[in-house]
């Protein structure tokens, strides 16, 4: 199975939960509060590395999507071989 499809549920379920929250810097990724409140609710994860595996991959998607705002940035893909 490729790596892509075998993560595709913590893909899923950082997009249900939302990876993004507005704070006064801007936006931030969420908090572990709110991650801990949907793993129980949701039951979407429950072993910790998927937690802090969601956790990351939040953070990253803030951290992304602060960096695009900036309209001389070089899109993320730039250079691979199939752009």
């Amino acid at each position: 199975m490729p790596p892509v499809a075998a993560g595709a549920y913590l893909i899923d379920a950082m997009f249900r939960l939302g990876p993004v929250r507005a704070d006064v810097n801007g936006t931030r990724g969420v908090d572990w509060t709110e991650l801990d409140a949907f793993a129980r609710l949701t039951r979407a994860i429950s072993e910790p590395w998927e937690a802090e595996a969601l956790h990351a991959m939040c953070d990253a998607y803030a951290a992304e999507q602060a960096e695009a705002e900036d309209s001389l940035r070089d899109p993320p893909l730039a250079g691979s071989w199939w752009i």
